[in-house]
């Protein structure tokens, strides 16, 4: 028998998701709730700029690096 198993659900080949059937459930666990929380902190970032707009993103980011350098020259 394979170590590995494909996740099943995707069809998929060959499969981006492979499970260890010998890890301890723990280790799988906490694997899933770190995938889990990354996708979701990457959805509330797209979600977030989509909100804001493009262009506000990019005149914040201006915004900012024209104080930084101001402010750098000043002391």
């Amino acid at each position: 028998m394979n170590r590995y198993v494909p996740l099943t659900g995707i069809d998929l080949f060959p499969a981006s998701l492979l499970i260890d059937i010998q890890a301890p459930l723990d280790v799988l666990h906490a694997m899933a709730d770190y995938r889990i929380r990354t996708v979701t902190q990457v959805l509330e970032n797209i979600a977030f700029r989509a909100e804001i707009g493009c262009d506000t993103v990019v005149n914040e980011s201006r915004h900012q690096q024209h104080s930084y350098k101001h402010k750098s020259f000043r002391q």
